[in-house]
């Protein structure tokens, strides 16, 4: 285990060493019960000029692509040891027929062996400048970490080196888009989080294929209610995120509210008591008691009877995938 000051270390390394290289940057409610938790309208929100970004919780529902009721594929997954190379196949057939497990195993899998080349790359970088003595001990010593994470995986684990050899990354980058959308409209939560974040695009590859962008941002708003309205605590924490300002590619889509992002936090502070909390002191008692309310109500609708993991997702890392994790979706 690395500490705290090690790991801030490798990343400003690895960031540093990557400038110049190519660096890659988861059903809704709508009943009207479930109309009745929407963000509130900001002032004025009617006088808006016609061509004023909606909200996407107040507008009309998004029609995603029909989420299979169950997937007609229950054979088991591949082995956790397997090279990807070797099943990427397999879990993008299975993944296509509607098996929800295939596609959950496959995205990770290429998040995986995306940030493997990452951080083999800062590797192999370093120990050339340690080759041509361009390196100091403190650099090496970094190396040799950078060696160790890449082949850390969760205990009893496969190492990301074996499950990764023989890969290309095009391949990964140019199903991974598709891969976590079609996952996310099978009902993987976690997925539909992935998406919405914008995390589906590896390499920020939609500047040539604006398709894809067009695309997620289309769906990228339903899809983090979906999963918000499934009892995803990331889906909250993404949420408030997006809504405190434009944090992130949903941040740049969605218009700040300032309440709903407060809403988040309260919500994500009752379903996760450990979560540290601060609330906004710039908020009227009025705008604070609605997102308490509200807060307060998704969480009996959607969060009480959902176990919650200790640990949210996207506070792991990439090498450590938990495809352990694919094998109850259904």
């Amino acid at each position: 285990m690395f500490s705290a000051l090690a790991v801030a270390l490798l990343a400003a390394l690895a960031v540093a060493l990557a400038l110049g290289q190519r660096n890659p940057d988861p059903p809704a409610d709508r009943t009207a019960a479930a109309q009745t938790v929407a963000p509130t309208e900001a002032a004025g929100a009617a006088d808006a000029p016609p061509e004023a970004l909606p909200d996407p919780l107040d507008a009309p529902a998004i029609p995603l692509p029909a989420i299979a009721s169950a997937p007609t594929i229950l054979a088991p997954l591949p082995p956790a040891d397997a090279p990807l190379a070797d099943i990427f196949d397999e879990l993008l057939d299975r993944l296509q027929r509607g098996d929800a497990r295939a596609g959950c195993r496959l995205y990770r899998e290429i998040r995986r062996c995306w940030k493997y080349a990452d951080v083999a790359g800062s590797h192999q970088r370093l120990m050339a400048m340690a080759a041509k003595g361009n390196a100091s001990a403190a650099e090496l010593d970094i190396a040799i970490d950078l060696l160790a994470l890449n082949e850390s995986m969760a205990p009893g684990g496969p190492q990301s080196a074996e499950v990764c050899a023989g890969i290309e990354l095009e391949r990964l980058e140019s199903h991974y888009f598709d891969t976590v959308r079609r996952t996310a409209e099978l009902g993987d939560a976690l997925a539909m989080v992935e998406f919405a974040e914008g995390r589906a695009f590896l390499a920020r590859e939609y500047a040539r294929h604006p398709e894809r962008l067009a695309l997620w941002h289309r769906l990228a708003p339903e899809m983090a209610e979906r999963a918000l309205r499934m009892g995803t605590p990331e889906a909250a924490w993404l949420i408030a995120e997006a809504r405190s300002g434009p944090n992130g590619l949903l941040g740049e889509l969605l218009p700040t509210d300032r309440v709903e992002a407060e809403a988040m936090r309260r919500l994500l502070q009752i379903a996760r008591p450990r979560n540290r909390f601060s609330p906004d002191h710039e908020l009227s008692t009025e705008e604070t008691e609605i997102a308490r309310l509200r807060a307060e109500t998704l969480y009996e609708r959607y969060f009480k009877h959902q176990p919650q993991p200790k640990t949210m997702r996207r506070w792991r890392d990439d090498l450590t995938p938990e495809i352990e994790q694919c094998e109850p979706l259904t």
